[in-house]
């Protein structure tokens, strides 16, 4: 283990060390579980206050339709890439069946539909590629890894849209700069998310956010 190789190299004083971080990182932990177990009521809380301002369902109604294209929109552009985007890529360069190829991996795909994560995916990911669909360790070992951290492109799909939909809300008109402006930072945003869950949703809430010297709020 790790641990064992920290505390041969340092010695004695490597034991403490490795108690204090483990301990941090269990309270850290505990921290977020109670978060995790709470969240739902303030979201709650939230939900119930904006519909009160709203005058009842029936004013938040109007709301709920936008956020229902919305999320429309998000996943229809999530299946047109996955479906048809990448099949073509890896029929045309890969030269690879792309029927064949998803079978190959379909225990990673089915781990990373259920986790959201492409770091917890990633070692049934190199499994499924080198044993399903006979890729090289030498390829596997380092595209692979590189790809669960900077090719996020769900992950920048749906943060331009949710900012494009934010603009929509507030009024805010865009122009093809604008939009070409959003499409090149959610990319860039991509590329910074950790690959875990809902990691994007933090770095879509950095450059969404509205500010007062927007006049947005």
């Amino acid at each position: 283990a790790a641990s064992d190789v920290y505390k041969r190299q340092v010695g004695g004083h490597a034991k403490t060390a490795i108690n204090t971080i483990s301990a941090l990182n269990d309270g850290v932990m505990k921290i977020v579980h109670w978060i995790m177990l709470v969240s739902p009521i303030g979201i709650f809380g939230l939900m119930a206050g904006r519909i009160g301002e709203e005058g009842g369902f029936a004013g938040f109604l109007p709301e709920l339709v936008a956020v229902g294209k919305y999320s429309f929109t998000v996943l229809l552009g999530l299946g047109i890439h996955g479906v048809v985007v990448l099949p073509l890529i890896l029929w045309l360069i890969g030269r690879r069946n792309p029927v064949a190829y998803v079978s190959g991996v379909a225990t990673a795909l089915l781990n990373a539909f259920s986790t959201a994560s492409s770091s917890a995916t990633l070692p049934l990911t190199m499994e499924g590629v080198e044993s399903g669909n006979k890729i090289s360790n030498r390829t596997s070992s380092f595209v692979l890894p590189l790809g669960a951290t900077i090719n996020m492109d769900g992950t920048a799909l749906y943060e331009a849209v949710a900012a494009i939909f934010i603009a929509q809300v507030y009024g805010e008109e865009l122009g093809f700069a604008k939009q070409l402006v959003i499409v090149l930072t959610a990319t860039l945003a991509a590329i910074g998310a950790a690959g875990i869950p809902q990691a994007g949703l933090v770095t879509c809430l950095l450059y969404t956010s509205p500010s007062p010297r927007d006049g947005l709020l």
